[in-house]
């Protein structure tokens, strides 16, 4: 009778620091077994590196990302004159207690 395994879910920060390991010329079985994935999974995200390198490359920071939801939020409202700096939305969430969570994939 065999076990499945729990489902684990790795940042994309992991799965970096993972290919990085198999370049080093780690062991593909001691790897899996400290991220706590299959050895299946590690040749997988190895296989994949050159997508997730890509994906990395050209994701948008947190920055970016919510000072351009702000400026179309202003837009819809239909401000015309707003000034959004990044130190103003950072005081705005350090008030009201808003954090953007960290992004796996």
């Amino acid at each position: 009778m065999s076990t499945t395994r729990k489902r684990k879910v790795l940042s994309l920060k992991q799965k970096l620091e993972m290919c990085i390991l198999v370049e080093r010329g780690e062991l593909l079985r001691k790897i899996a077994e400290s991220f706590g994935v299959g050895l299946f999974t590690v040749s997988d995200i190895y296989r994949s590196r050159c997508q997730l390198t890509d994906f990395v490359s050209h994701m948008d920071t947190s920055s970016s990302r919510s000072s351009r939801k702000s400026m179309k939020k202003a837009i819809k409202l239909g401000i015309d004159n707003i000034v959004a700096s990044s130190g103003c939305l950072t005081n705005f969430k350090s008030r009201h207690g808003i954090r953007e969570p960290e992004i796996h994939g």
